[in-house]
């Protein structure tokens, strides 16, 4: 089974998902994971999740779509607080992973938890050598993790 998020992203070994995972992550979760959820009202802004780099290539597209064209600057300096540039700012990881510092004028008014260290408005995403299925591990980890707190 192979399952389709939002026409594009295609999840290969989804049919492998078990456990916790299964249960409470579905298509809505998937897509918030992976590729993001948008104001739609709001000309396409970010509200949240986009943790992959086929998020960022879209949240890119849907920018160039509503008259918000990005630069992306990699390994650069984040921009304490607030980035009121039109520069996508990223900063690999030793571990692999990305960190990307959007622009103010991508992400929802609203949105108050997309910040790390004093920086708004920045994501991780997963590490490009990644495989979906490291992902969907990764994925059902963190679910796992979290259930056991509960």
């Amino acid at each position: 089974m192979v399952i389709t998020v939002t026409g594009q992203y295609v999840l290969k070994h989804a049919d492998q998902i078990t456990g916790v995972f299964k249960a409470v992550i579905g298509k809505k979760q998937r897509d918030h994971i992976l590729l993001g959820d948008y104001n739609k009202d709001d000309a396409y802004k970010l509200t949240g999740g986009m943790h992959t780099d086929k998020g960022l290539e879209d949240f890119i597209k849907m920018g160039a779509q509503n008259n918000r064209p990005y630069t992306v600057k990699k390994n650069a300096a984040f921009i304490p607080g607030i980035n009121t540039t039109e520069d996508i700012l990223t900063q690999e990881l030793p571990n692999g992973v990305t960190r990307v510092q959007l622009p103010r004028s991508g992400y929802n008014k609203d949105t108050k938890n997309i910040k790390i260290d004093g920086y708004q408005g920045v994501k991780t995403l997963f590490p490009k050598d990644w495989t979906n299925r490291d992902k969907l591990d990764a994925m059902d980890a963190v679910v796992t993790q979290n259930a056991s707190r509960a």
